[in-house]
């Protein structure tokens, strides 16, 4: 069984790789993973790990200069690059490193799996005849991440980045009247970590994770205040404000009017109980 090493600065992150496949029948030890790359590089001789993933941006010691300490020191160590970034100058950086693979986050179990497959048929064949990777394998590598940011690999990544934008949006959409949904449970929920959700949301919306929440809330609060019927301290609990007074200064904050100065607005009406409840 070989043994796989993951170096990831988030605690969600590393936690969300443990559980993410069946490790040992994909025929590997998931070594209990390194918090950055400092620690990485003490432990690599104690352990010999047979595989490592790693992230770039990690503090102290960051992933490439952990990828060239193994290429420099245990070149037989497949070295997987798990990266938030598409730019070449990654991948072009990791190919001198000479990677096994460079992966954008996030990565779903079966892209997961599919990669960590391949490496141990690699990894079964340089066992049983070690002189038959070598350079061949060098430059299979090279031409995969050459490939892969191709005009349609950076297309691929875009698109990438455009499907974790619809399933955050998605998720808020069905779970924004949750009270204490926060970054962290939707980062959780989607595998992905919280600094990586909200690059995506800045650069798909330019809003932070907090403006898009309240932006849907608030929303989802007009079409409900069309109604007459609906008292304006069961809008505010319907879309995430167990705090009427609270509910009513977002409202005001990101609309301009108060929710019964909102209703008048549009209906053309005056109710008393909904005045006294946004005052």
């Amino acid at each position: 069984m070989y043994k796989f090493l993951v170096i990831d600065d988030e605690e969600i992150v590393r936690r969300g790789f443990r559980n993410k496949i069946d490790w040992t029948s994909a025929g590997f030890e998931f070594l209990p993973p390194c918090k950055n790359g400092r620690e990485a590089i003490a432990r690599i001789p104690i352990e010999q790990p047979d595989v490592v993933m790693t992230d770039i941006c990690m503090p102290f010691v960051d992933g490439l200069e952990v990828a060239s300490f193994i290429a420099k020191e245990y070149p037989e160590i497949a070295v997987i690059i798990l990266s938030g970034y598409g730019e070449f100058e990654y991948a072009r950086a990791a190919l001198r490193c000479r990677v096994a693979e460079y992966l954008l986050k996030p990565i779903t179990s079966s892209e997961l799996l599919a990669v960590i497959t391949k490496i141990k048929i690699q990894l079964d064949i340089k066992t049983q005849n070690p002189d038959s990777t070598g350079k061949n394998s060098v430059e299979m590598t090279s031409q995969s991440i050459t490939d892969k940011y191709s005009l349609n690999g950076i297309n691929t990544i875009r698109n990438m980045g455009k499907s974790k934008m619809a399933e955050i949006q998605d998720y808020i959409q069905h779970n924004f009247a949750q009270k204490k949904l926060s970054i962290n449970e939707i980062s959780r929920d989607l595998f992905i970590s919280p600094s990586y959700l909200a690059r995506i949301l800045k650069q798909y919306s330019g809003k932070t994770f907090v403006d898009s929440l309240t932006e849907y809330r608030i929303e989802m609060a007009k079409q409900m205040l069309a109604n007459p019927e609906i008292k304006t301290c069961v809008v505010a609990e319907k879309v995430g404000y167990s705090d009427p007074h609270y509910f009513s200064t977002i409202f005001k904050k990101t609309t301009g009017k108060t929710p019964s100065e909102y209703r008048c607005m549009i209906g053309n009406w005056s109710n008393s109980e909904d005045t006294q409840s946004s005052a």
